[in-house]
């Protein structure tokens, strides 16, 4: 990757909304995104519709948004990377 950095967001839909819960952003220099360590998740409860945390269960889709400026091709370039899809449950990050 040719970049000067990246920008991220990860994403949960649960209740059939998409909530950002993670997001930043990474400069300097030539970036690879697979040597950078994006953090972790600091945050308060998801809340359902009930009023209770949310479960596992709840969660239909989480996905991460990652955008970075392409300077060998001059050009804004975003990929969506599914971690988890509830109706595709053999093919996630958390087998």
């Amino acid at each position: 990757m040719n970049n000067s950095g990246f920008h991220f967001e990860t994403h949960i839909v649960f209740n059939n909304k998409d909530r950002v819960v993670h997001a930043g952003y990474i400069t300097g220099g030539d970036i690879d995104i697979v040597d950078n360590w994006t953090g972790s998740i600091d945050g308060g409860t998801y809340i359902n519709e009930n009023g209770v945390p949310i479960t596992f269960n709840e969660i239909s889709n989480i996905y991460m948004m990652v955008e970075w400026q392409d300077t060998g091709k001059k050009e804004s370039v975003s990929e969506r990377i599914d971690l988890y899809n509830k109706s595709n449950k053999d093919q996630t990050f958390f087998n």
